[in-house]
């Protein structure tokens, strides 16, 4: 006699799999907010880039000086980047204000990351007609989570372009402190 075997699980072969599989998905979760963490900050970084290469080409396009900013009223640069806004405007009189008649190339709202701008002790950042700057310095990306682990240095070099590096806590000045 041949006896058949009906398909099925015990309760106790239930729980077993349900506790392993919940093991193997805790393990998994730190290294999934790392990974989002680590694309988060880098896409800040790309943004960044993006920002300053739009506003050094503006530069030579227009033949005038093109000043890059944070703003929250989308005319006057303020110190602190963290605002809601970056500006880049064809700054014609020099003056680091969005006079009439003065255009805004771009704005665009700020990420989720604490950026720090310094550059010759200004709150601005000005290109020339050539695609120098009038300023130089570095941008510090703090992540919103506070972790240095994620935090870059956008180094702007003397000719203009930017080039990214990782930092640690010792590199960072103390008003820069992520």
């Amino acid at each position: 006699m041949r006896t058949q075997w009906i398909g099925g699980y015990t309760l106790v072969e239930l729980l077993s799999g349900i506790a392993i599989i919940s093991i193997l998905l805790s393990l998994s979760v730190p290294p999934f907010a790392k990974s989002v963490e680590e694309s988060r900050q880098q896409s800040n970084s790309f943004k960044l880039h993006r920002l300053l290469q739009l506003a050094r080409s503006s530069a030579v396009s227009s033949a005038r000086i093109t000043t890059m900013c944070g703003s929250v009223d989308s005319a006057h640069c303020v110190r602190d980047w963290q605002s809601p806004t970056v500006i880049i405007f064809d700054d014609g009189n020099n003056n680091h204000i969005v006079d009439n008649g003065e255009k805004i190339i771009w704005q665009e709202a700020m990420p989720s990351s604490q950026w720090y701008w310094r550059g010759s002790n200004r709150s601005y950042l000005r290109f020339r007609p050539d695609g120098t700057p009038l300023e130089w310095g570095h941008f510090t990306l703090c992540p919103a989570n506070k972790n240095i682990d994620y935090a870059t240095q956008i180094i702007l070099n003397f000719v203009g372009r930017p080039y990214s590096k990782n930092i640690t806590l010792a590199s960072l000045p103390p008003d820069e402190a992520c």
